[in-house]
């Protein structure tokens, strides 16, 4: 009911609502606010975002494409807040929307805090692949590639079985055809890009931020190598706004405001004003 309706937790302290489940069910004990504040609402959002993380998972694994709505604003207590919403569609062609999270922003709102913001959201639904985890991946590989060229260039003399067998690689032949084949097997190795680019953490997925047209957020999405879509509705918002403020407009906006202001100081204007309508 706290999720749902969004209500807050002093809603189960309330008098009413108390009364309402003890006739319901007085068996029934209330959890305190702290009892929903520390575990339950804890719990019940890591079972959601385990969820929605194995449903993103799998849907990015089809190669699929997301789209990413974003907002930014101050609340009427002076406070940053900052909304990510993905909409995915289904297999069966149905769109789903989830919240990925409304967090706080106690840095100021310029391009790169909002593009650090946007990382480390996707990075933590899973949507992106930890840079860190990767990375290492990479340097072991690495690793295990400057060992096996080391094995595959070693004198006649050392015993090549014997390190090979220790760096789990199957022992070669020493003629010169085995030797080409090696250097032919390394050249193929794959090569991990360093640093690691954003469309290598994607797992193959298009991913696309819909976003207003506020500089600050639109040079963060566009910096970011997203696909940015600009929000129609706030396109369309403020030509509307740029076409009111044309100087004819503009003067036929205040004539209309002068009979609007007319109307509302005088009750005996307003009651003629009815008379006539229904006439």
């Amino acid at each position: 009911m706290l999720c749902v309706d969004l209500q807050p937790l002093s809603f189960t302290e309330d008098t009413g609502f108390r009364g309402v489940m003890k006739t319901a069910e007085p068996r029934y004990v209330i959890p305190s606010r702290k009892t929903f504040r520390d575990k339950l609402i804890p719990e019940l959002y890591q079972e959601v975002m385990t969820k929605l993380k194995r449903e993103l998972n799998a849907h990015m694994t089809s190669k699929s494409s997301i789209s990413i709505t974003t907002d930014a604003w101050t609340s009427s207590t002076a406070a940053s807040y900052i909304t990510y919403t993905i909409h995915i569609i289904k297999a069966d062609f149905t769109m789903a929307s989830y919240n990925l999270g409304t967090s706080e922003t106690k840095s100021s709102h310029t391009a790169d805090h909002l593009k650090k913001h946007i990382y480390q959201v996707l990075t933590f639904t899973g949507i992106l692949q930890d840079p860190a985890a990767l990375q290492t991946t990479s340097s072991l590989q690495n690793e295990t590639f400057e060992s096996v060229e080391e094995a595959m260039s070693i004198d006649d003399g050392e015993d090549q079985a014997a390190i090979a067998a220790q760096m789990g690689v199957a022992p070669q032949e020493s003629d010169e055809d085995s030797d080409s084949e090696l250097e032919s097997d390394c050249d193929n190795l794959p090569d991990v890009p360093h640093p690691i680019a954003v469309t290598d953490l994607l797992n193959n997925t298009q991913v696309y931020i819909t976003t207003d047209n506020a500089s600050n957020i639109s040079k963060a999405v566009s910096e970011s190598e997203f696909q940015h879509v600009r929000c129609f509705a706030h396109t369309v918002n403020l030509s509307a706004q740029k076409g009111l403020n044309v100087a004819g407009i503009k003067r036929q906006l205040a004539r209309v405001r002068k009979v609007v202001k007319y109307f509302r100081k005088s009750n005996r204007a307003k009651y003629a004003l009815e008379v006539c309508i229904a006439i």
